[in-house]
């Protein structure tokens, strides 16, 4: 029996890489070479979501802040590649609500208000970084003014 690409036995369908070919409706040869609609992603397979880099993120939080006539500021930098993210939204009133970085049960991102739903003051706010901190020492903490407590970026808040 011929040896496909990958090395394996027997006939299948032919590429330079050793992958599979690819119809126009994304369907996908099988190994007797026939094309069939193939469901994206395969059960029992993760699919992982590409991340963005934590300093390329805080950076256009920050900008997308300012386009949006709030300031913002970081006060804490953590890893540039991997750190998570903490936002400090601040009221002009004075309260104040943490949000921490998260992820579903379905692995999107997401956020969960970490001091609790209701808005706190600048103590609980230090108390709850503090904690964080000393938990993970490669986090970005942000500052950002926040008239209806609301992130100024796209957030699925849990």
């Amino acid at each position: 029996m011929p040896l496909d690409p990958t090395g394996a036995a027997g006939p299948g369908p032919r590429s330079v890489t050793g992958f599979a070919a690819h119809g126009p409706d994304g369907s996908s040869a099988s190994r007797d070479g026939v094309l069939g609609r193939t469901p994206w992603p395969s059960p029992g397979r993760t699919v992982i979501e590409p991340r963005l880099k934590a300093g390329i993120w805080a950076s256009a939080a920050l900008r997308r802040a300012h386009q949006l006539g709030r300031s913002g500021m970081v006060l804490r930098r953590g890893d540039a590649d991997a750190g998570g993210i903490l936002v400090v939204l601040r009221e002009r009133g004075g309260t104040m609500v943490v949000l921490s970085q998260t992820r579903t049960a379905g692995g999107e991102s997401a956020w969960i208000r970490g001091t609790g739903a209701a808005p706190v003051d600048q103590d609980a706010v230090d108390a709850y970084v503090a904690r964080q901190v000393a938990r993970d020492p490669d986090l970005w903490v942000l500052e950002i003014d926040g008239p209806d407590l609301v992130p100024p970026f796209e957030a699925l808040i849990l």
